[in-house]
């Protein structure tokens, strides 16, 4: 019987689903209370301001007693984590889930569902202090990468205080990790299949933006990038030797106005001089594109990112030219 008004609650996006010993019910923008919305908001952009403007008395009195007293924690340091981004982008709600345990403990451990929409998160391992709990995330409007900010609250003798902040990578020019796994899958299944391997980094990269927040289908995107990259490997075993040059291995770069762009490593004997660079990776320019079939349809141009030695040193750092390689 439970599993059934769970279903029946999911469809209405009043989710009641227990797990274990406790039972939450969540409400999503709209639904939510507007007197309690207002009041996460304003405390919200309060919080934003308070890094801004480097107010931490401010920041303070909007932080939770958890937050606040935990081992090492300054308020500066965690502060100065997210003032570029806040002073450099500008922020607008994405999403809001309202929740409350209905049964189990004050400090249970939960998993809250706001949706069963493919781009709404689900919350892992979130502890309720108390029967409530708030959770607002904000997407950044800025052209290129957007990030989003995630904020978590709990209620402290009635009032709203943040546990959690957390910022992380969210969208490429408006392409979230399902939109993208979707555009990678596409190519994968067409057979370009280096293209998709280099989509796939970018899918990695933004597939959570916070710790505590995973998509509905994470585990088939994570298992679509691990079947991908075990197919590159089969492909290609770098170093690849081309003519005067050894390819060692790709990567991706993005551009504001193109997007996602392939990296293509290599090594040389050549001078590092934008000239005899550039006539070497066009000497070399078919044989490039039939080692990677399909980018040359799938991508603009590549960078092409020259090293005179191999970069097996993490802690060295490399001397490295970079030179544009147009593809169609």
């Amino acid at each position: 019987m439970k599993q059934l008004i769970c279903l029946f609650s999911l469809i209405l996006l009043l989710l009641s689903c227990s797990v274990g010993s406790y039972t939450v019910a969540t409400e999503i923008n709209d639904e939510i209370d507007p007197t309690i919305r207002s009041n996460i908001n304003k405390t919200s952009l309060s919080i934003m301001n308070a890094i801004r403007d480097q107010n931490y008395e401010d920041l303070r009195d909007n932080l939770s007693p958890n937050l606040l007293t935990l081992e090492k924690f300054d308020i500066k340091s965690f502060a100065d984590q997210f003032s570029a981004f806040l002073t450099n982008n500008t922020f607008s709600i994405k999403d809001q889930y309202y929740s409350r345990l209905i049964e189990g403990k004050e400090d249970s451990i939960v998993t809250v569902i706001g949706s069963s929409d493919e781009d709404k998160f689900i919350i892992n391992n979130l502890q309720f202090y108390d029967k409530e709990s708030y959770n607002i995330f904000f997407t950044s409007k800025n052209p290129g990468p957007q990030y989003l900010l995630f904020m978590s609250f709990s209620k402290y003798n009635d009032e709203w205080k943040a546990n959690i902040l957390q910022l992380g990578n969210y969208s490429l020019i408006g392409e979230t990790a399902p939109i993208l796994y979707k555009r990678s899958k596409n190519l994968f299944e067409q057979g370009h299949i280096t293209s998709s391997a280099l989509l796939n980094i970018a899918l990695n990269n933004i597939l959570r933006p916070a710790s505590f927040l995973q998509y509905r289908h994470e585990t088939e995107y994570k298992d679509f990038i691990e079947a991908t990259s075990n197919e590159i490997n089969k492909i290609y075993n770098f170093p690849i030797k081309l003519g005067n040059i050894e390819i060692i291995g790709l990567d991706i770069h993005f551009v504001s106005a193109d997007g996602i762009m392939p990296v293509i490593l290599y090594l040389t004997d050549t001078e590092f001089n934008e000239d005899l660079l550039k006539n070497e990776i066009n000497v070399n320019k078919n044989m490039i594109l039939q080692t990677f079939p399909y980018i040359d349809q799938d991508f603009n141009y590549a960078f092409m990112r020259a090293y005179n030695e191999m970069p097996i040193d993490k802690n060295k750092s490399y001397e490295i030219y970079t030179t544009a390689l147009e593809l169609k």
